[in-house]
């Protein structure tokens, strides 16, 4: 079964912005100035006139919990041919600037910072991107690069067996939407996490392999599945979960969704899937029994999923997976049946050496010059395994970059890396990729 998927949108969103000393064009005076130090002086001259200031208005969130605001982070804003502004996130996340815009000097850069979540960096900030972003501000989504350290602090584990269970042999799901993480495994013993002192609610699926999997997909169906809420939990607490007493309808659909378009680099082979979750990205469904029946032709079969009364805002993400590349497609709303009407975007390739050092450029094939690129680096090691350390977003039609002029802090490019180049449909009031398109990972080194 595929991963959160949706996750891997909502997380993978906005990223980008270079650090202020690494005199990149648009970059204006590498000086940091402190909000309240900023003043127009009109006394100089008496022809001198008064510039209009702007305000600026971010909100730093992390995805995968939700959305919830991110306090205390530093956000280092560099208005074009201006110098960089300061200033950390409130409680709610939010920061405003009050600054000149002259948007004919060139563009912008956003610069994120905070001790335990992934930097983000925002490169080639455009007045259009702000103006996208809506009154509220643009998103500047952060996730936790090791999440050990928050689930010990902000999570309860809730862990028990299951009653009703048809056969041991089967696989349990079990997902909460307080928490990034969840149970799934051939077990009728779960544990799970769940945001201490808040109300959180549940599912669980009972599901098994089919005996005789499409060609490039997925059999895997679903036979009996369960939902509730917890309304508070402060700690650490035991649960069962019974089928019978709190089951849930399953409704399922056919559909079909188009291949990839080509040339697409790794995607002519991929494997189809689809995952459906509400807004928090708890799991509520996915594909039973769908693939393709050759290469580079449209996926069908079968998707299935919770029918929750209390889901107001579900989300169906269609993706082609092979190899370590992806690509991936955001759906408001559940699936309906028949073709789905979408397009795949064309994943990057990237064709600068493997295991090159980090002060090495970074090149890449771009089939899809209209949309954004997403570099992400990825941890190697430990708890943190598989997780961006740090993001950046950059312009669209940019095919090279090198990772120690972005501005990352000096433990994000420590050690071995992976690095992934990615295409994207960004919307800039969510801070996420409707459509995403990823590379294979390759290895990088420090430039040391």
């Amino acid at each position: 079964m595929a991963s959160r998927w949706l996750g891997v949108v909502v997380a993978a969103g906005l990223f980008v912005a270079c650090d202020d000393s690494t005199g990149t064009t648009n970059a204006g005076v590498d000086t940091l100035v402190d909000q309240d130090t900023i003043a127009q002086d009109t006394t100089a001259e008496e022809d001198t006139v008064a510039v209009a200031l702007e305000t600026v208005r971010f909100r730093v969130i992390d995805p995968e919990l939700r959305g919830a605001p991110v306090a205390g982070a530093l956000v280092t804003f560099t208005p074009p041919c201006e110098s960089a502004l300061k200033a950390v996130s409130d409680a709610d996340g939010a920061i405003s600037f009050e600054t000149a815009l002259d948007w004919s000097c060139g563009s912008a850069r956003v610069r994120v910072t905070e001790a335990e979540h992934a930097t983000l960096v925002v490169d080639g900030l455009a007045e259009s991107d702000l103006l996208a972003a809506g009154s509220s501000g643009m998103a500047l989504p952060m996730t936790y690069y090791d999440l050990t350290e928050y689930t010990a602090e902000s999570e309860i584990v809730v862990e028990g067996g299951v009653e009703w269970f048809q056969d041991l042999s089967h696989t349990l799901l079990v997902d909460t939407d307080t928490s990034p993480s969840r149970f799934q495994g051939p077990s009728d013993h779960w544990s799970v996490g769940a945001a201490r002192g808040e109300p959180f609610n549940w599912i669980a699926l009972e599901f098994h392999q089919g005996s005789a999997p499409p060609f490039r997909g997925y059999d895997q169906i679903i036979d009996q599945a369960a939902a509730g809420v917890v309304r508070r939990a402060e700690m650490d607490r035991t649960m069962a979960i019974n089928f019978a007493t709190t089951s849930v309808p399953i409704e399922r659909t056919q559909i079909a969704f188009p291949a990839v378009p080509t040339p697409s680099a790794g995607l002519s082979a991929g494997v189809p899937y689809v995952v459906i979750a509400d807004r928090s990205g708890l799991t509520l469904g996915y594909s039973e029994r769908l693939g393709a029946t050759a290469l580079n032709s449209e996926a069908s079969g079968g998707v299935a999923w919770l029918a929750l009364e209390s889901v107001t805002e579900p989300r169906t993400v269609l993706l082609w997976s092979a190899s370590g590349v992806e690509s991936v497609v955001l759906v408001d709303g559940l699936p309906s049946a028949g073709t789905q009407d979408v397009t795949f975007l064309r994943p990057p390739e990237l064709t600068s050496p493997d295991k090159a050092k980090a002060n090495v450029a970074l090149t890449w094939t771009n089939p899809e010059p209209e949309r954004h690129v997403v570099i992400a680096v990825l941890a190697t090691q430990g708890a943190a395994e598989g997780r961006a350390v740090a993001r950046v977003l950059l312009p669209p039609a940019t095919t090279t970059a090198t990772l120690t002029e972005l501005g990352f802090p000096e433990e994000a490019l420590a050690g071995q890396r992976l690095v992934t180049v990615a295409t994207c449909d960004l919307d800039q009031a969510e801070g996420s990729c409707r459509r995403i398109a990823t590379s294979s990972p390759r290895s990088i080194f420090p430039a040391n």
